[in-house]
Parts: C-alpha cells; sequence; structure tokens
C-alpha cells in the first residue's frame, strides 16, 4: 500500500507529507470493512481494477502503435546480452523483473484459491484449476 501511494511523490513532491497519512486511514478502511465480507471489498475495487487495467490496456496499445520497434524488446537475446554485459546492476535489474513476474504469478494463483467451483466438478480445488 505505501509503495503505491509513493508514486504520488513523483507526480507531485508537495503530496510527501500526506503518503504516509494516507496509506493509514486507507487500510485502517480497509481493516474496518473487512469483517463485512470480502464481496463487499470486491464490489469496491472491481470497478477500479477494471478501469485501471482498461487504461493499462489502451495506452499500452497507443504506445506500441507509437513505437512498433519495441516488440523486438521481447527477443530474450536482448535480455541475455544485456545480462553478461551490464555487471552487478544488470543482474539486479533482471532480478527485479524476475520478482516482479513471480508475485504477479503468486497474487493470481491466491485469487484463484478463493474462486468458486464450476458446477458439477467435485473434488477439484480452485487452485488446481488455476494451473
Amino acid at each position: 500500500m505505501l509503495s503505491a501511494l509513493e508514486g504520488f511523490e513523483q507526480a507531485a513532491p508537495g503530496l510527501t507529507p500526506y503518503v504516509l497519512p494516507a496509506a493509514v486511514v486507507i487500510l485502517v478502511a480497509l481493516f474496518a470493512i473487512q469483517p463485512q465480507g470480502t464481496a463487499r471489498i470486491g464490489r469496491a475495487f472491481g470497478p477500479i481494477m477494471l478501469v485501471w487495467f482498461v487504461v493499462m490496456a489502451v495506452l499500452g496499445v497507443y504506445g506500441v502503435a507509437q513505437h512498433p520497434s519495441i516488440l523486438a524488446a521481447l527477443n530474450p537475446l536482448y535480455g541475455l546480452r544485456y545480462l553478461f554485459s551490464g555487471g552487478l546492476a544488470s543482474f539486479l535489474v533482471l532480478g527485479s523483473v524476475f520478482l516482479c513476474v513471480t508475485g504477479a504469478e503468486a497474487l493470481y494463483a491466491d485469487m484463484a484459491i478463493s474462486a468458486p467451483g464450476p458446477s458439477g466438478s467435485p473434488g477439484t480445488s480452485s487452485s488446481c484449476r488455476a494451473w
């Protein structure tokens, strides 16, 4: 939560003193409504997440349309060349990318654990369906 709000410091440095209090307020609010069920939290954040991902997709498509040469970055040889030529800094950067990817995968798996099962499939856990 705190790291997400710290992004405001980049956009508007004047908001720096409000980052920590805002994080506390958001966390207290989430914990306050948590006993009422996660469905309520989902109803609140579902539309927000939908808008977020739609905006990210639109901006991504726009960026690729403006600079289609960026698709060359999908070639794994660029990553290997960077890893072997950049020293410790490249190792740390690629390690961070790896952690982001595995973190996103773990988030997906965690979300699948609480997903309702399909009707007529007894004994199938939702975490198995995620894979």
